[in-house]
């Protein structure tokens, strides 16, 4: 799971231009789901 979210954060930064452990701390866990799920398709 901390591969997975460790991961999100990274495609999140390169997108978004900021560091992943803004992201990993500011996302809800809800927000972390959506984004695995949508990272799928």
């Amino acid at each position: 799971m901390k591969i997975a979210v460790a991961v999100i954060g990274n495609e999140i930064s390169q997108h978004f231009g900021h560091s992943e452990k803004f992201y990993i701390y500011k996302l809800s866990p809800m927000k972390l789901f959506m984004g695995l799920s949508y990272s799928k398709f």
